[in-house]
């Protein structure tokens, strides 16, 4: 079986750990790229990073012209309002993280419109997707030093930020554009047909069922309506774009179940 070099565009906090066990199962360990993020990788010289065949990570839209190389990519999408909890989460729990400390001090919901953690959720998913920005991870590299890749400053620096984005409806069409430049799009709440469509697409076999990595131990169960409200306003284009692609997922996996 020959398999695509393939990317796992990872929009963080949509189920990528467990995602990762698809890739782990279908390429050799040797062939999987260990970098996840743009500081794992910027250093290694491209004739190392072009031997291998999966990458994994929140690289955004800049790997291929950083490998000069064409992959085969998917994706996959959360519930915008269970994304952003899960990402509060994560930072509050994360001493290294840069907005740890943020994170600790705000509720949710000033979470969620705060200055300096609000690019965390704003249309999150839209805005990684789109990612309409011209940069250059290697031209950024040359201006940091170690102390700035140790606090993650060049991922920060090409994250894509709200105030940097069109307006909601151009934001949205460039995000859909983008999904549909992919190989696959699965949805989080349901990563058994999602694993099983990205493999078909890749042209691999059914893969197994695999078990759910780093779930929360700090997972909120109760939102009051206020921060529910305020979430749902700050994820208006991504709501929109969820829930088109949870429609389109359903007609790509109809009667896929039926040949497992």
């Amino acid at each position: 079986m020959v398999l695509p070099a393939c990317y796992f565009y990872h929009i963080p906090k949509t189920a990528g750990m467990t995602s990762w066990q698809l890739l782990e199962w279908l390429y050799p360990e040797e062939k999987i790229c260990p970098g996840r993020m743009w500081e794992d990788i910027i250093n290694i010289p491209l004739p190392v990073l072009q031997t291998f065949e999966a990458f994994r990570g929140h690289f955004l839209a800049y790997l291929e012209s950083h490998l000069d190389r064409k992959l085969t990519t998917f994706t996959i999408l959360r519930n915008p309002v269970e994304r952003t909890i899960s990402h509060y989460c994560h930072v509050q729990r994360s001493p290294e993280h840069p907005f740890y400390d943020d994170a600790r001090a705000l509720s949710l919901a000033e979470f969620c419109a705060h200055p300096r953690t609000r690019h965390m959720v704003q249309d999150y998913q839209s805005r990684y997707l789109a990612c309409l920005g011209q940069k250059c991870p290697r031209t950024l590299a040359r201006t940091m030093t170690n102390q700035d890749f140790a606090t993650y400053k060049l991922q920060l620096a090409l994250d894509p930020f709200p105030d940097e984005l069109p307006p909601g409806p151009e934001l949205y069409r460039a995000a859909r554009n983008r999904l549909q430049s992919f190989v696959a799009v699965g949805i989080s709440e349901r990563l058994r047909e999602s694993f099983l469509l990205i493999a078909r697409k890749l042209g691999a076999p059914n893969p197994p069922a695999f078990e759910r990595r780093n779930t929360a131990p700090n997972r909120i169960t109760a939102i009051d309506n206020r921060t529910m409200q305020i979430i749902f306003q700050c994820t208006e284009v991504d709501h929109a774009l969820y829930a088109d692609e949870v429609t389109r997922f359903e007609h790509s996996v109809q009667g896929l179940l039926d040949t497992v």
